[in-house]
């Protein structure tokens, strides 16, 4: 039997979900579908615009089986590690047969030929990389940069094909294929081109506007009519009536007094102990929350040629969530996976069976209290850390709405049929 991993943040779903989710199925032959998806905060350093029990509902609604938690230290990390985590899960079920993820490129030859190189590193790739970073290149450019020199200098591909690199669902394709070649997976990767606006377009008045358009018109209107024929059913009236109970929208400048208050109570030495603060950022930090007066204030005054605007806000959100270094890399080379369970429907009831029978020491947390019995001191470590992400996103709700503040345990995971 197939069963499709798809692995997502759903911030929110929209009609280009919903088309991959049916495409994947189509391209795969796929029985069942298992979601690896971020929880409260996601990859671009931010908290999700609603709650991860609420994208689960959205999710099983429009297709999916079942839903497992990214754990929080790697859903708000680099492309490489967030992938690392995801395969890792997936491999971990037993299950997973194929990957299929949304890309630019829709080309799945061409990404993999791409991860071949990043994978390996050959020597003269090595090379040129090192000779972009030492120019002040961020790591990304860096590596777009002596990809193209690489594929030029020895004829691998066309130059066409290597500037895939260059977009965000083809970087994160090509990260999935290579923790793919890492973990010596089975697991086969597809790919479905990505259909309606660009990953960072704005524009929401497009038939199918990307989640940053969405989250942006949020942002600046209420919530009414011209978003619902921009999103699935259950997608846009699990929104609404979280809108209108006082659960969301929450955006990305709702951290600023809290983080402020916390950077400016930090040394430098302490800052320096949270993921991805490095390379002297600690001061940058400092200094631009003297003088910050809201969020993109803050975050303006640390941006620099080093610095982009993604590496600033995942690391601004690290210092917020208190998610430490030492934690992160002690998590990434020696964390056994373990399966935060946050929705199924009767099919994925009966694939967390099957996942169960290939693998009985696989630790598959479906009750929240139960769940801290069911795990070793690393995986403790990081279930803590996620549900501490939980507590900070519920009291944005609490601040800014005054709806009554929650924990995780308060929470039931979602099983459909309701």
């Amino acid at each position: 039997m197939n069963i499709c991993g798809i692995v997502t943040e759903y911030n929110p779903l929209h009609l280009g979900h919903a088309y991959q989710i049916e495409a994947a199925k189509t391209t795969t032959n796929a029985q069942g579908v298992v979601l690896i998806m971020s929880g409260n905060f996601v990859q671009r350093g931010e908290p999700a615009v609603i709650n991860k029990y609420l994208r689960t509902q959205a999710a099983l609604h429009t297709g999916v089986d079942l839903v497992l938690e990214l754990p929080t230290y790697f859903a708000t990390a680099s492309a490489e590690y967030f992938s690392h985590m995801a395969i890792k899960l997936l491999n971990a079920t037993g299950i997973t047969t194929h990957l299929n993820f949304g890309s630019e490129s829709g080309l799945i030859d061409d990404l993999v030929q791409i991860a071949d190189v990043l994978h390996n590193e050959p020597i003269g790739f090595r090379y040129l990389l090192n000779e972009y970073l030492s120019t002040g290149d961020t790591f990304p450019k860096a590596r777009e940069k002596a990809l193209f020199k690489y594929v030029h200098n020895h004829h691998l591909m066309s130059v066409e094909t290597a500037k895939a690199i260059k977009t965000p669902n083809n970087i994160l394709g090509i990260e999935y294929i290579k923790a793919l070649k890492r973990h010596n997976s089975k697991i086969i990767p597809t790919t479905v081109k990505r259909i309606g606006s660009e990953y960072h377009d704005e524009n929401s008045t497009t038939t199918i506007p990307s989640a940053t358009a969405i989250r942006k018109y949020l942002r600046e209107h209420d919530m009414h009519t011209p978003l619902s024929d921009k999103l699935p059913i259950y997608s846009y009236n699990i929104l609404e009536n979280a809108i209108h109970s006082g659960e969301g929208p929450i955006f990305y400048d709702m951290i600023f007094p809290f983080l402020k208050y916390k950077i400016l109570a930090s040394t430098p030495e302490v800052l320096r102990t949270y993921q991805d603060v490095n390379e002297g950022l600690e001061y940058k930090i400092i200094e631009a929350a003297l003088h910050a007066f809201d969020y993109d204030s803050l975050v303006n005054k640390i941006l620099s040629k080093r610095y982009t605007r993604t590496k600033v806000a995942r690391a601004l959100l690290h210092i917020y969530l208190g998610h430490d270094q030492k934690t992160f890399e002690l998590l990434s080379a020696k964390m056994k996976p373990y399966l935060k369970v946050l929705g199924f429907n009767p099919k994925g009831q009966e694939m967390l069976k099957a996942i169960k029978k290939y693998d009985e020491d696989l630790p598959i947390i479906v009750n929240i209290r139960q769940g801290c019995k069911q795990l070793d001191d690393l995986q403790l470590l990081s279930y803590k850390a996620d549900l501490n992400s939980t507590l900070h996103y519920n009291h944005l709700i609490h601040f800014y709405y005054g709806t009554k503040m929650k924990n995780e345990f308060e929470t039931p995971i979602i099983r459909l049929p309701l």
